[in-house]
């Protein structure tokens, strides 16, 4: 048996790791491939729509596809009948971490196992419940932090952050770390850097505390999931590599205010994984990168949209609408409204209220058991000098913005990344794995590292081949 540590890296693909040790041969990530080995990872599956990380990394984590497990959305119901692999190493006796591990919400469903030694769930969690209840004051920081994000970070901390940080220090939050996340706030609040920037410190901040949790509980498996990568390709792969374009879609100028930003991600991606080896080689540990699918240029990219509606109030939102429910709003990645409903019944007539009543502005709308998904987009009429003058357009309504629980944010960039099927799997201690392999099989092959038999529906692992000590 081995003991690990995964390091879920959101979209990451393997344009990104080959360009990435060229710049940075010196860097964690090209140090990690030094170690071990590396190699592409393809999920093939048959999908109501393009891909989505919710859905790839519950068919990565469970090793099923998504006619199976459901799961497409992040508030979809989590199916029992085919566990994620850390909870199935927690079944099989193994002791298990987790921080920030997408799927690891709620608590109380996902973590009920008391061989989950720790965690701290995903951004999209309804509640700041954790365990240990001391990481407690971390989740409320983040979940601020990642609900006041959807599009523009914020850099004004509230006194519930301060003092979350204060708290967050006895939790493993180091002085280096300290240091930079005033440094990086500094720097966004003069305007030197744009605000994006704020994740990777989400994402510093949090490893810091993973590796401190892993000290303290030592466990055999310990998971944590980043997207601030992720969100750096999705808005400037055209800063970085504007060639995979017929035409640039941005000017030159925007290319250079931008170009450092994708860099920058790497950069903090390549401390994190400075700072998981040197643990890793200190506890005796195997350390595992993985992405469950990746990105590439969106050469459809359309760049005339000015403005967005965000939806901050979900139950404002509703009334709106005119539509009672009193059902709890779940959070989602803008532009999304999740609905957890009592009923498949009550979700199937919500469902047509939403349809009726949002018109044109629901792009698509997904039902799963009792959880409704509305993807919009809400015209927005006026844009306005301040949140008190926006007015946006709900069916044939002009309504004020503000009073239907929306803002209206401006669009300074736009998703030059598209999600796709390939992402990477890289390993610091074992060789041997091919060019290419069945995303769906890694589960099953990390629950071998660890010693524990595939289960039942996991498919035999055939291209993942262990030739290492």
């Amino acid at each position: 048996m081995r003991r690990l540590i995964v390091l879920e890296i959101n979209e990451l693909p393997r344009r990104v790791v080959d360009w990435w040790i060229e710049q940075a041969p010196d860097g964690g990530l090209a140090r990690l491939l030094d170690r071990g080995t590396f190699t592409e990872t393809v999920l093939d599956e048959e999908l109501p729509r393009d891909l989505y990380p919710s859905q790839s990394w519950a068919s990565v984590g469970t090793g099923v596809p998504w006619v199976d497990h459901g799961v497409f959305w992040y508030g979809d119901p989590k199916p029992a009948r085919y566990p994620f692999y850390w909870q199935a190493a927690a079944a099989a006796g193994r002791s298990v971490g987790l921080v920030g591990v997408l799927h690891s919400s709620p608590l109380e469903l996902q973590a009920a196992d008391p061989n989950i030694r720790f965690l701290v769930p995903d951004a999209f969690a309804g509640d700041a419940d954790t365990r240990p209840d001391d990481l407690r004051p971390l989740q409320e920081l983040n979940l601020r932090a990642s609900r006041r994000s959807a599009r523009v970070a914020s850099v004004r901390p509230s006194f519930a952050d301060a003092a979350a940080l204060r708290s967050v220090r006895t939790a493993g939050l180091t002085p280096s770390t300290a240091s930079r996340l005033a440094g990086l706030a500094g720097s966004v609040a003069v305007g030197r850097v744009g605000r994006e920037r704020l994740r990777a410190g989400q994402t510093m901040l949090l490893g810091d505390v993973f590796r401190a949790q892993i000290r303290r509980f030592d466990p055999d498996l310990a998971v944590t999931f980043t997207n601030h990568v992720a969100a750096a390709m999705h808005r400037y792969w055209a800063a970085t590599f504007p060639e995979d374009y017929p035409e640039p879609p941005y000017d030159e100028a925007w290319r250079e205010r931008h170009r450092d930003e994708l860099p920058f991600a790497m950069r903090m991606l390549d401390r994190e994984i400075d700072l998981t080896l040197e643990l890793a080689d200190a506890t005796d540990r195997e350390v595992v990168l993985v992405s469950s699918m990746g990105q590439k240029a969106d050469v459809e990219l359309r760049t005339d949209q000015t403005h967005q509606a965000v939806v901050r109030d979900g139950a404002a939102f509703l009334r709106a609408l005119g539509i009672e429910d009193t059902s709890p709003v779940n959070a989602a990645m803008v532009p999304q409204l999740t609905v957890t409903t009592d009923s498949s019944d009550d979700a199937d007539r919500l469902e047509s209220a939403l349809r009726e009543r949002l018109g044109p502005s629901a792009k698509e709308i997904m039902v799963s058991d009792h959880v409704v998904t509305a993807t919009y987009d809400i015209e927005v009429i006026a844009d306005g000098a301040a949140e008190s003058t926006a007015r946006i357009l709900l069916g044939r309504r002009s309504v004020d913005a503000f009073d239907a629980g929306v803002t209206v944010e401006p669009i300074t960039d736009h998703r030059s990344g598209r999600h796709s099927p390939f992402g990477v799997l890289v390993t610091d201690r074992s060789t041997g794995l091919a060019d290419r392999v069945d995303a769906f099989e890694f589960a099953p092959w990390l629950l071998g590292r660890l010693g524990v038999e595939p289960l039942a529906h996991h498919r035999p692992v055939t291209n993942v081949v262990e030739l290492g000590s």
